[in-house]
């Protein structure tokens, strides 16, 4: 008889551990996805990109959706070009969504499994001593 509520109370034990993980991992995985979707997350990603690239990088909406194949929706993004170039941008989109395969992304490869840009706009041109906006 001792042996059994022994066994009974391990086995509860461990299906309340499992429980309390399962809940610990919903709680990271919401709070993940808010930080994602937040415009802290938006401008570290502006701010990101602009030191990245060397041109100022502005984006007005920037929502994420994880999945298997994850979710990138950015609206109104521009990038700003040199200022010795005609037009004040080298590159903006209205709508920018990008599909990237997570579980490859964990193996370290990037892989986009699909790209759609709503009126994109790409201004290249050199100045007049030869030195081009897109390779800054």
């Amino acid at each position: 008889m001792m042996k059994q509520e022994k066994q009974q109370g391990w086995s509860g034990r461990l299906l309340i551990s499992i429980v309390i993980v399962a809940c610990v991992i919903a709680i990271l995985v919401a709070v993940g996805i808010t930080v994602l979707n937040s415009q802290w997350f938006l401008h570290f990603t502006e701010s990101r990109l602009t030191e990245t690239l060397g041109q100022q990088v502005k984006m007005g909406t920037l929502e994420v959706d994880i999945g298997r194949i994850s979710r990138l929706r950015v609206e109104n993004l521009w990038i700003a070009n040199p200022s010795w170039a005609a037009d004040p941008y080298l590159a903006s989109v209205d709508l920018l969504e990008v599909g990237i395969d997570l579980m490859k992304l964990l193996e370290g490869d990037l892989l986009i499994t699909d790209l759609q840009a709503t009126a994109p706009v790409v201004h290249l041109e050199r100045s007049g001593e030869g030195t081009a906006n897109w390779a800054q």
